[in-house]
């Protein structure tokens, strides 16, 4: 699952839709500071499947500062978390190592961020 080349230097996931990413990133006033960096090619992986149906996961990346973050949200028309947890523990140590979070719980990036960039 991890071909492309920008999950080798992911070092946070966030749980996110597409309207929680943008709002996180656009209409936060604590990310004033920072310089935030869009990727807008984001890419869509199926994971497995459920039933016969696929469960999709969509992948999108921005970096704050240096630290290149990823956001990721299911998209399909069936959703399991458990079989995505796994799937993305299984395919990526920076997921397993816990280095991962919702939007609700964005500020542990922030600290992050700042204990490793300064």
């Amino acid at each position: 699952m991890d071909s492309d080349d920008r999950f080798a230097t992911t070092e946070y996931f966030i749980e996110a839709t597409p309207f929680e990413q943008e709002a996180l990133l656009l209409r936060n006033e604590n990310l004033k500071k920072y310089k935030i960096t869009q990727d807008n090619m984001g890419i869509v992986k199926t994971i497995g499947y459920l039933d016969k149906r696929p469960v999709c996961v969509s992948f999108d990346w921005t970096k704050i500062n240096a630290c290149r973050i990823c956001f990721y949200y299911s998209e399909s028309e069936v959703v399991d978390w458990k079989m995505i947890d796994d799937s993305l523990s299984k395919t990526f140590s920076v997921y397993r190592e816990g280095r991962r979070t919702n939007v609700r719980n964005f500020g542990h990036v922030l600290e992050y961020i700042r204990q490793k960039y300064g």
